[in-house]
């Protein structure tokens, strides 16, 4: 077998405009799921950029807007992580108050979510 160099073992590249604006650019899927509480919270953060005046956010926007502002210091990025390993399902609520020893979450379908009248 040929001797293939590291350059050979890459996946093809992108190449991308640096100034160009980010939403703009070609998508690629994360290909994650995450616990229901999480995906409720995203729910919860753009209902909540709705409701207080900043249009329809979708839940894409609302993931893009916090890893783009995620700290790139390694030790930051370690203590976020272990606060998340170590998060309860109280931790993740948006805007209420936690009462009782459960929390009912609704089953949404994947996909885009209808425009509020």
């Amino acid at each position: 077998m040929p001797f293939q160099s590291r350059s050979n073992l890459l996946p093809p590249a992108v190449r991308l405009e640096l100034g160009a604006r980010l939403v703009e650019q070609p998508e690629r899927n994360l290909g994650i799921v995450v616990p229901i509480p999480i995906s409720e919270r995203v729910e919860e953060l753009a209902q909540l950029l709705y409701d207080e005046g900043y249009g329809r956010v979708s839940r894409k926007e609302v993931v893009g807007a916090l890893l783009l502002a995620a700290t790139e210091d390694p030790s930051e990025l370690a203590d976020l992580l272990r606060n998340y390993r170590n998060a309860s399902v109280r931790d993740s609520l948006v805007g209420q108050a936690a009462t009782g020893q459960a929390a009912s979450f609704p089953l949404r379908p994947p996909g885009p979510r209808p425009r509020p009248s």
